[in-house]
């Protein structure tokens, strides 16, 4: 048989999903592999089976010699002596034995399996090859999967330097760090289905199952800074009103007058202690109960007095978590800290009670509102959309963790993307971004952000490194900030944590400052949706936050100039990748309602995407519900 030799990286991969799934106890996996991996097994024995007189001409035959010989070493309790095991000794005999209970189910698997024998060698060719992959992990019965049955996990160039570094944290924080990664378990590789973009009956099945469930993020809680102060908000088909009534208690109902229906407040914020429906003159007070109905009178259902409670407007369930307000419309839904759960308590370090919104800006889009959510939640398309962002940040292959019905993943700030050859020159928009007195300290040359070439220390440093001597400053003056430094591990002190919470809301945070991104359903037509932005910053103690520009709502269809709409708030760079995530909302919306199209194919960077749309099904179906969350540990095996 004459075939061309694997490469060590392709043996020592295909010797590394064995023991995985070996380890998982994964028949189906353990099958899979192996018919996957039978022409590199083939090239691997065929120098030796040669040499023995053995001959395969495809890997079919390959397959079929393999399963026969493992029948029988089996059956003969383990005294075969065939080519193979002459061959490699305990490692065929491994293998077999591997093979044997894949395809026969049997349960004595050896507890010594392929990763031990091979621990060694799969190290040194991680080493060697540059295998950008983590240390396995043998973890008996439990087992070790990733997602989409892939067992080795990648990890981008910059986590491994950020892994070698020389100064380390050493304390444990709130926020647990990303590097080295979690492995996630596998929850499948299916096509998602176009129709769940467009369907009528698909977005009414959200709104009674999903919207109407769960906890929805409204605004900043110290906006309602006295007794009367109101502000109203829309979710889907739906007005909401929320108030801090008189006796300093804040309250949300829907806005809805009890009379005839009408929208009971026509503004969006304000202060009123009375809220009187502009149709025919009924009254609220600040707590929601009835002041007054006009000309009582005229009903002859009142005529035994008029029933105040009853009539009394209708409340939703309201929390604030981290000065940020909530609201739910299942008066008997769990807790707003139990729906978050820990990882909630990871944002807790960044004291958004201390954070000023600096702008908030709506955008109507023409697509379905989970396109939006698609789109911000993988970085996959950064080096194809978002020309930009790679040239200042590290998001095509990063790290994700899915906790219960949330997720979150890890973008890279002040560094340059693998996927671009110039990762240390600085260019005007790499010296915009990463050098600043805010990142680094005052300079001792004023006209360093200008060179071509920069120095920190008398040393030169690539653009690619930035983050690196953003930490070690940061680090440095972490008691002297008004930032809290000092409850953020390193990661947090440069990179950006970009966490999503089921169903409609995504905070991007940076240590200084971040974004927050909500995702609302259109009242009726699937294909449209409404994208929140907001922008807020940590501002150093008694600086005057600047006058925040006015809630717009912008239409896809009216045309949009997104630098012009977030001038006063974003940089024109962060205001372009709005806009091209924008352009993509029509055209997806049209395609994936093509006769042609057969579903989303999702790689392992998006599966936060495929996760989320699973969180979807399960709340549909009942399987997930506020009172029966999936654990904070249900996708992701155990840290080891």
């Amino acid at each position: 048989m004459s075939t061309v030799a694997p490469s060590e990286r392709d043996i020592i991969e295909v010797m590394s999903r064995y023991a995985l799934a070996a380890d998982a106890k994964d028949y189906a996996l353990m099958r899979s592999l192996f018919f996957d991996d039978a022409t590199v097994a083939m090239q691997f024995d065929s120098e030796f089976l040669d040499g023995q007189g053995v001959h395969f001409s495809d890997p079919d035959s390959f397959i079929q010699f393999v399963r026969e010989t493992a029948v029988e070493y089996r059956a003969s309790q383990h005294s075969l002596s065939n080519p193979l095991i002459e061959y490699v000794g305990e490692t065929a005999s491994l293998r077999l034995n591997l093979i044997a209970t894949a395809f026969y189910k049997d349960p004595e698997l050896p507890e010594t399996t392929l990763y031990g024998f091979y621990e060694v060698s799969i190290k040194q060719s991680v080493k060697r090859w540059k295998i950008k992959t983590l240390k396995f992990t043998s973890i008996g019965s439990k087992g070790c999967q990733s997602n989409a049955g892939v067992v080795s996990q990648r990890m981008a160039d910059i986590e491994e330097d950020f892994l070698n570094r020389d100064q380390k944290d050493k304390a444990t924080f709130k926020a647990p760090p990303f590097v080295p990664r979690r492995v996630l378990k596998d929850l499948g590789t299916g096509k998602l289905e176009g129709d769940r973009y467009f369907s009528h009956e698909f977005m009414q099945q959200e709104w009674e199952k999903v919207w109407k469930k769960t906890w929805h993020f409204v605004m900043k809680v110290s906006e309602l800074d006295q007794p009367g102060a109101f502000y109203t908000h829309e979710l889907g088909k739906e007005s909401f009103l929320f108030v801090r009534g008189s006796d300093d208690q804040i309250r949300g109902f829907y806005n809805v007058c009890r009379h005839r229906g009408n929208r009971l407040c026509q503004v969006e914020e304000g202060v009123l202690n009375t809220f009187t429906c502009p149709y025919h003159g009924w009254k609220w007070n600040d707590d929601g109960s009835l002041k007054q109905v006009a000309d009582p009178q005229f009903f002859r259902q009142f005529d035994e007095g008029i029933p105040e409670e009853e009539l009394g407007l209708v409340p939703v369930k309201v929390d604030v978590w981290e000065g940020w307000l909530w609201f739910n419309m299942d008066r008997d839904s769990c807790s707003l800290r139990d729906y978050l759960g820990p990882i909630g308590e990871h944002l807790e370090t960044y004291h958004f009670e201390d954070c000023t919104v600096l702008d908030y800006q709506t955008f109507e889009w023409n697509a379905n509102w989970k396109h939006a959510w698609d789109a911000f939640n993988e970085s996959y398309h950064f080096a194809e959309l978002h020309p930009n962002m790679v040239n200042i940040g590290e998001g095509h292959d990063v790290p994700i963790e899915l906790y219960g019905i949330h997720s979150r993943m890890l973008n890279f700030n002040r560094t340059v993307s693998e996927v671009l050859e110039d990762r240390s020159s600085w260019t005007e928009l790499r010296r915009r971004f990463m050098l600043s007195e805010a990142a680094l300290g005052p300079s001792p040359d004023p006209e360093a952000a200008q060179k071509s070439a920069i120095e920190i220390d008398g040393k030169p440093i690539d653009a690619k490194d930035m983050h690196r001597y953003e930490i070690d400053y940061r680090r440095s003056i972490e008691g002297e900030s008004h930032l809290p430094f000092t409850e953020m591990n390193d990661e947090q002190l440069v990179h950006q944590y970009h966490y999503s919470f089921f169903p409609g809301v995504t905070f991007t945070q940076s240590a200084d400052g971040g974004a927050i991104f909500r995702y609302r359903p259109h009242p009726s037509d699937p294909g449209r949706c409404f994208y929140d932005l907001l922008i807020f910053a940590n501002l150093p103690p008694g600086m005057e936050a600047p006058e925040r520009p006015e809630h717009q709502l912008h239409r896809y269809d009216d045309g949009i100039d997104y630098v012009k709409v977030l001038e006063n708030s974003f940089d024109p760079a962060y205001s372009k990748v709005v806009g091209e995530d924008a352009s993509n909302m029509p055209t997806l919306q049209a395609g994936c309602q093509s006769d042609s199209f057969q579903g989303s194919i999702l790689g392992d960077q998006e599966v936060r995407l495929r996760h989320f749309h699973q969180m979807i099904d399960g709340f549909i179906d009942g399987s997930i519900s506020t009172h029966n969350l999936p654990s904070q540990d249900a996708y992701m095996e155990p840290e080891v």
